[in-house]
């Protein structure tokens, strides 16, 4: 168990809070079209037919998705192209918001840093790892699940008061609810844009997070 007495621990969500997960898509869609001479729309009609047998985009795995594009294009070649694509750092990296970085390095002088976050784990580990975001965390503090809601009680019975960032407004209505929770909302991507307001900390950037932090 950490010492909250001597430390604060602030945990992140990843997609649309440390990276823009829209213009992470729009790159490897990019690539995608490149590799496998296809248009928008063809990937496009595609990536719905994926959608309705996969299920939600936190069930995303670019293991399945490179196989399913390569059955459907009737391309066996394709299968191996795109799991490059989703294996080149660069394209990660770009996707980063670009104070995330910055505000990780400040913030990593006074503060254990983690992850908080849901989908397939090898995915969203490979998104810490390919970003160099991994730099910044502590591993120990780097938790995963494939539905994290109610898991941020476990976590704080275990470790007291830790702040959580996350762009989803119904994380952080249950981490508000939880005596240890201290959510911070960042507004921005699909799911924030459903909601006008919440009275909890609200930033439209990390470089606001200091503010609700200090």
């Amino acid at each position: 168990m950490i010492n909250q007495e001597k430390t604060k621990i602030i945990l992140f969500d990843i997609d649309y809070t440390l990276i823009d997960t829209a213009k992470l898509r729009q790159l490897t869609h990019r690539e995608i079209m490149s590799v496998a001479n296809l248009t928008s729309d063809q990937l496009e009609i595609a990536v719905k037919e994926f959608s309705r047998s996969f299920g939600t985009s936190k069930e995303f795995s670019p293991k399945n998705y490179s196989l399913f594009l390569a059955i459907y294009f009737n391309n066996p070649e394709l299968e191996k192209k795109i799991e490059i694509i989703f294996a080149n750092p660069l394209l990660y990296k770009e996707a980063l918001y670009s104070e995330t970085i910055p505000v990780l390095k400040k913030l990593k002088e006074n503060f254990l840093l983690g992850i908080y976050s849901e989908g397939i784990k090898e995915f969203q580990t490979a998104k810490i790892n390919l970003t160099g975001l991994v730099n910044y965390l502590e591993k120990k503090l780097i938790f995963i699940y494939p539905n994290k809601t109610g898991q941020a009680k476990e976590l704080t019975e275990k470790m007291g008061n830790l702040f959580f960032v996350d762009d989803n407004p119904l994380h952080i209505q249950d981490i508000a609810s939880l005596p240890n929770g201290r959510p911070i909302w960042i507004k921005r991507g699909p799911k924030a844009a459903k909601v006008e307001k919440l009275n909890f900390p609200t930033i439209l950037s990390l470089e606001e997070i200091f503010k609700f932090v200090s």
